[in-house]
C-alpha cells in the first residue's frame, strides 16, 4: 500500500526501554510489535515479517545474537 509505514519489532527485556522505543516509533506513525526475549522475538518475526527489528543483545532465554541468527 502506498504511504503505509513498515512494521517494526522492538525486542528488549527492560519494559521501560521497550516503552520508550515503541512510544517514539508510534508517535512517528510506525506500527510496532514487541517481544521480551529472544524466543518470543523469533516467533513474532516469523509470524509478522517486520521490516525492521530493534534487538537488545542481552536477552533472557535466547540472547539477541542467537535470535538474530535464527
Amino acid at each position: 500500500m502506498v504511504g503505509e509505514r513498515p512494521l517494526i519489532l522492538v525486542v528488549d527485556d527492560a519494559a521501560d526501554a521497550r516503552l520508550m522505543y515503541a512510544t517514539y516509533l508510534k508517535h512517528h506513525g510506525f506500527p510496532v510489535i514487541e517481544a521480551t526475549d529472544g524466543e518470543e522475538a523469533v516467533r513474532q518475526a516469523q509470524e509478522h515479517l517486520p521490516a525492521l527489528v530493534l534487538m537488545d543483545l542481552g536477552l533472557p532465554r535466547v540472547d539477541g545474537w542467537e535470535a538474530t541468527r535464527r
